[in-house]
């Protein structure tokens, strides 16, 4: 089997990759808020893991893409989709004829 899994990133990871020094800044004093953002963000990572982990074990081909890196897919067998509805709906610009699985 030949399949792509894509996935989102959270928001606690988009804003530490922020360049913004207000962001940056609370981040660091907002307590409570920040971390909510980063329990979601360890769900959404033990989630991903565990479908990589899972399609290893089972021998599955698949390459892992980030869900703004995506390009039209083609000859694949199933794509994965490792998010939300939103998640599931960009990616389904980009697939004709393929079997998707969403995993929220």
């Amino acid at each position: 089997m030949n399949a792509v899994v894509i996935y989102k990133k959270s928001s606690w990871e988009l804003y530490q990759e922020s360049s913004d020094p207000a962001l940056v800044n609370y981040l660091a004093t907002s307590g409570r808020n920040v971390d909510s953002l980063k329990a979601g963000h360890d769900r959404q990572k033990a989630s991903l893991d565990k479908v990589v982990q899972h399609l290893e074990r089972s021998g599955i081909e698949f390459r892992l893409f980030y869900r703004c890196d995506l390009i039209p897919l083609r000859d694949l067998d199933f794509v994965f989709v490792v998010g939300g509805d939103g998640t599931f709906l960009e990616v389904s610009r980009y697939v004709r004829d393929i079997p998707m699985l969403g995993i929220n």
